[in-house]
C-alpha cells in the first residue's frame, strides 16, 4: 500500500519544482493518518523510496507523529483526560 501511496503522489506531483520531496512528506502523512506509528510509517514508505530521500524521509516521520490517530496523542489524551480531537 505504501508503494501505491507513493507512486500516485509521484504522479500528482511529480513535474512540480520540488516535487519529490512534497510526495515524500505527503506519503508519510497519508500513512500516518492510516497507522498512528511512525515505525510502520516508514516500514510502509521507505522501501519504495531513493536512498538519497532518508533525511527527509526521517524529517516527515518526526512531522508525522503530530498526525491523528497518533499513539503519542492517544497516550497523552488519555493520561491527561484531553480531548484528542479537539487539538
Amino acid at each position: 500500500m505504501g508503494k501505491a501511496i507513493v507512486e500516485v503522489l509521484a504522479l500528482l506531483l511529480g513535474y512540480v519544482r520540488a516535487g519529490m520531496s512534497y510526495m515524500v512528506l505527503g506519503s508519510m502523512f497519508l500513512v500516518s493518518g492510516i497507522s498512528g506509528s511512525k515505525v510502520s510509517d516508514m516500514a510502509a514508505v521507505a522501501p519504495a523510496l531513493f536512498p538519497e530521500m532518508i533525511v527527509l524521509l526521517a524529517t516527515g516521520a518526526v512531522m508525522a507523529e503530530t498526525v491523528l490517530p497518533s499513539i503519542a496523542l492517544i497516550v497523552l489524551g488519555s493520561t491527561a483526560s484531553v480531548s484528542i480531537a479537539a487539538q
